[in-house]
């Protein structure tokens, strides 16, 4: 193996695991429609998926509630207040 094809191999993992990591929150609970989020403050939010749309139905103790958004993603980052 080249270095150059080491180097890059060792880019992309750092710059994946960066992008991955980017976000404190996760799933703690996925009951398909509503999901429950943990979030980095160690409090809670819940989303729920209505068509077409997830939406924030709880928010954790920096985040607010509301909103309409294509991906559970960007719901948990609103609940969590990381948006």
């Amino acid at each position: 193996m080249s270095i150059k094809h080491t180097v890059a191999c060792i880019a992309f993992a750092v710059g994946s695991f960066a992008s991955v990591t980017a976000y404190a929150w996760k799933i703690q609970e996925d009951h398909g429609s509503t999901v429950l989020i943990l979030c980095a403050d160690s409090s809670t939010s819940t989303v729920a998926f209505s068509e077409p749309y997830w939406t924030v139905i709880s928010a954790g103790e920096h985040g607010a509630t509301g909103g309409r958004f294509a991906i559970v993603g960007q719901a948990a980052l609103k609940g969590c207040g990381e948006q």
